[in-house]
C-alpha cells in the first residue's frame, strides 16, 4: 500500500476577512452538493484503501463512511511519538474544528506557489519581496536577523502524558 492512509477534508467558508478569493466567485456549498460530493469522495476513498474524515465541518457524514476527524489529531500524533499526549483543542480554530493547539511556523505573504484559494498570502508584491529575502543558511524564513529585531523565546511545556500508551 501507498504512503497516504487518512484523508483531511473540509469544505469550503468563505471569510469575510479573506479579499484575495473574491475574484474566484467561490461560494459556499449547500447540504445537496455537500453529500453528493462527500459520496462521490468515499467511493473513490474506498477503493484505495483510504480513510476518510472531515474537519471543521459540521455536517453528519457517517452514512458514507465519514467521520469527523482532525487535520492536527493528537491520537495520531501519539501513535508516531509513541506515547500519548496532554493537549487541549486549539481555541483559535471554529467551534467545529477538532485540532489541538499549534505553533504555526509560518509566515503571510512568502510562499511561492501562487494557490489562488491561498489565505496565507494576499499581497503579491510582498510575495515576491519576502521571496526575494530567502537566505538558505538562515535560521529565519525570509531574510536574517537584524540589529534591530526583537527575539522573544516562546515558553513552551512538554507535551507527554503520563499515560500509557
Amino acid at each position: 500500500m501507498g504512503s497516504t492512509q487518512r484523508c483531511v477534508l473540509s469544505f469550503v467558508d468563505l471569510y469575510k476577512s479573506s479579499t484575495n478569493t473574491r475574484h474566484l466567485n467561490l461560494r459556499e456549498l449547500n447540504e445537496d452538493e455537500i453529500l453528493r460530493i462527500a459520496e462521490a469522495f468515499s467511493d473513490i476513498a474506498k477503493r484505495y484503501g483510504l480513510e476518510l474524515v472531515t474537519c471543521a465541518d459540521n455536517i453528519d457524514l457517517s452514512d458514507f463512511g465519514i467521520d469527523h476527524g482532525h487535520r492536527i489529531d493528537p491520537e495520531l500524533i501519539a501513535q508516531i511519538c509513541g506515547y500519548n499526549l496532554d493537549v487541549m483543542k486549539d481555541n483559535n480554530q471554529r467551534k467545529e474544528c477538532g485540532c489541538v493547539e499549534s505553533i504555526d511556523i509560518g509566515a503571510y505573504n512568502t510562499c511561492c506557489h501562487g494557490c489562488a484559494y491561498c489565505y496565507a498570502n494576499f499581497n503579491n508584491d510582498k510575495v515576491r519581496l519576502q521571496s526575494s529575502r530567502h537566505i538558505n543558511t538562515s535560521s529565519l524564513l525570509t531574510g536574517e536577523i537584524q540589529n534591530d529585531d526583537v527575539v522573544k523565546e516562546r515558553k513552551v511545556c512538554p507535551l507527554k502524558s503520563d499515560g500509557l500508551f
